[in-house]
Order: structure tokens, then C-alpha cells, then sequence
């Protein structure tokens, strides 16, 4: 959180060239609207919210082109319909790791995430629609998951 104290909010983040990997962990205070602040780090290619569970929705990220490593595990607060739509134009994503027990049919369409190579559904134990994301994926993209096995 103090981060996000430290820049005002509505000026945002602006990232240098070669911006290190961000890690936002255990924030609960972090809300929807700081991460907004953080689309303008269009260099950024890593950043982790584990456990930011004051996330209830997405913001548009498609500024942050660059990004290849999102993680959202623990950020229990991104269940609604919806909550994940932002994620749907970062084109260079590669890695994606979702918040645990979220379930495959909540998520938007990943077929525009063409570089995505692994996608991390700890905690999912549902098999609805896991066929309709298998599809929906590029060919070769991993799905892992701890309780996948179960399905």
C-alpha cells in the first residue's frame, strides 16, 4: 500500500525502460482503482498481486503491453462476472496464474491471449466448461492445476 501512497493517483505510474519485476504481496488494502494507477507502466513484463484481496474487478490493462507474467493467485476478491475481462488485451502475456477456487466458466474468452504458454487454475475444482477453455487456448498452452486432477 505504501506504493500507491507514494504517487498521486491521478497522475499514475510511469515505468522506466527497463522496469524490474513488481511484486505487490499480502496488500489487502489495494483496490481496483490502484491498480488502475499501475496500467501506465506500459514496460513492465512481471507483476505479482498474490493475496491482494481488496481486487474486485480488473481495470483495462492493455496499456501494459509488455506484460508476460500475471499473477493473481490468492486475490480471493476476483470471483464476479466480469472480474477478469482486463486481462483480455494484454497480448504478450505468456504466464497466467488465477486466483485460487476460480471457475473455468467465469473466466472471458482467453483465444485473444495468443502467446499465453501456461495457465494456472489452483484450486479449481470444477469441470464445467474446462473443455470450452482447452479450446479456447493456443495450442500448446499448459494448464495446471493442483485439484485438476480430479476432474
Amino acid at each position: 500500500q505504501a506504493l500507491v501512497d507514494v504517487y498521486p493517483k491521478e497522475k499514475g505510474f510511469q515505468s522506466p525502460a527497463n522496469a524490474p519485476p513488481l511484486y505487490l504481496c499480502d496488500c489487502t488494502k489495494f483496490t481496483d482503482s490502484d491498480l488502475r494507477c499501475l496500467t501506465g507502466m506500459s514496460s513492465l513484463e512481471s507483476l505479482s498481486l498474490i493475496g491482494c484481496t481488496g481486487l474486485e474487478i480488473l481495470p483495462d490493462m492493455s496499456p501494459m503491453q509488455r506484460l508476460r507474467i500475471l499473477d493473481l493467485r490468492l486475490c480471493t476478491g476476483l470471483h464476479g462476472p466480469g472480474a477478469l475481462l482486463g486481462l483480455t488485451r494484454l497480448v504478450s502475456l505468456e504466464i497466467l496464474l488465477l486466483p485460487d477456487c476460480i471457475m473455468p466458466e467465469s473466466l472471458p474468452d482467453l483465444s485473444v491471449l495468443l502467446g499465453l504458454k501456461w495457465l494456472g487454475l489452483d484450486g479449481c475444482t470444477s469441470s464445467k466448461d474446462l473443455a470450452r477453455l482447452n479450446q479456447q487456448l493456443p495450442k500448446g498452452c499448459l494448464i495446471t492445476g493442483q485439484d485438476l486432477k480430479r476432474l
